[in-house]
């Protein structure tokens, strides 16, 4: 009876580590359900170039956010990666402010994804379109 106790208790006690390691991590269903619609702002040496992803390109886009490998860092105020200059971001707005979800790109060793605001560094960076 012991040792079944202990070994249930384990089992509960892993669990609970799994769960508060995964809050850390940015995971595709954090965004809101039923994403109908994507306005993309693309920032590049202070251009701005705006469009509208729907249907097919939705599921290319989720594919493409569900593929990148993030871990979660924290930063001290005013040394976030956006605050360096001369970079570029993807800036994707869900369901017209629902929810977004920036893309960072500072180099090749400097991806990362901004959600309510926590950060999370990119180790697979690549481009979404």
């Amino acid at each position: 009876m012991k040792k079944s106790l202990l070994i249930f208790a384990a089992v509960i006690l892993l669990s609970l580590s799994a769960c508060a390691n995964q809050s850390n991590k940015f995971s595709i269903e954090m965004l809101p359900n039923n994403i109908e619609q994507v306005t993309v702002s693309h920032y590049l040496s202070g251009e701005e170039t705006e469009w509208t992803i729907k249907g097919d390109e939705l599921e290319e886009w989720e594919s493409w956010l569900e593929g990148l490998s993030v871990r979660q860092m924290n930063f001290e105020e005013g040394n976030t990666p956006g605050d360096v200059d001369g970079g570029e971001v993807y800036s994707f707005v869900i369901n017209s402010d629902k929810s977004s979800v920036s893309y960072v790109i500072n180099g090749r060793d400097g991806c990362y994804l901004l959600f309510e605001s926590k950060w999370y560094a990119v180790s697979n960076p690549t481009n979404p379109f």
